[in-house]
């Protein structure tokens, strides 16, 4: 090997290793998201602005042009669920058994999830 492609992987190693250690460095910076789903009633005492993922069924569906407001109910209690109709692929009905994850907001006074991923856990029979 000549000297400058020895000293050429050297430094290829170097800046490699130290650009994984950056990564490193800046990942167990960046926030956890909260992907432990959580009881309906527990989101009275968790602060607006928080991602939050819950399940439940569909007891109640409103359509407008662009936005699905959806009433999410568990064993615990239920809540209203926004979601953009833009990217939604299937059909909500009642019934239907689903996972939302969005954040947690405050409308008219009343808790809301703005809901980013909506996943189907059971559907209505």
């Amino acid at each position: 090997m000549l000297i400058q492609e020895k000293i050429l992987l050297k430094s290829t190693l170097v800046i490699s290793l130290l650009g994984m250690l950056l990564l490193i460095a800046l990942s167990s910076q960046l926030p956890k998201e909260n992907t432990e789903t959580m009881l309906i009633s527990s989101l009275e005492e968790t602060p607006q602005g928080t991602q939050v993922t819950i399940a439940g069924a569909i007891t109640a569906i409103q359509n407008t042009p662009s936005m699905l407001i959806m009433t999410i109910q568990d064993a615990s209690g239920s809540v209203k669920v926004v979601a953009d109709k833009k990217g939604m692929e299937t059909k909500l009905k009642i019934k239907t058994k689903i996972e939302v994850s969005g954040m947690l907001k405050e409308y008219q006074e009343k808790q809301e999830i703005q809901a980013s991923i909506i996943k189907i856990l059971e559907k209505s029979k």
